[in-house]
């Protein structure tokens, strides 16, 4: 599972003074953890797109021979947060992802990029 809700409140607080196109990438099972449910975390999708200018993309980790991720429920969040899904199945996929999502976004807005990593537990 994935504390989703508590992440998103640590990157709210991270970006509250960030200037200019945000984009938070959220890498997750797709299974909310925590006092909240997923109701609340679609809410605060929601939120982040429309009054805070927010992007927010998902990477969801696993795969059907392992541990499955909820697809559905990353897409529809996807969408929500005016953002894309990206599958991967392992750590060498998700470096792969994270590299083509970052040339994506410099062809997208031409550089000027600031990557802030961080992790919740």
């Amino acid at each position: 599972g994935t504390p989703m809700y508590s992440a998103f409140q640590k990157a709210k607080e991270l970006l509250r003074t960030a200037e200019g196109f945000i984009r938070i990438i959220l890498v997750t099972d797709g299974c909310p953890t925590g006092e909240k449910g997923k109701g609340s975390i679609k809410d605060f999708v929601r939120k982040l797109a429309e009054d805070e200018g927010f992007v927010v993309d998902w990477v969801g980790v696993g795969t059907t021979k392992c541990y499955e991720y909820d697809e559905s429920f990353l897409k529809e969040l996807a969408k929500m947060g005016e953002g894309q899904f990206y599958p991967v199945e392992d750590a060498q996929a998700l470096i792969n992802r994270f590299l083509e999502i970052e040339r994506e976004r410099r062809a997208l807005i031409g550089g000027g990029i600031k990557l802030l990593a961080a992790s919740y537990e």
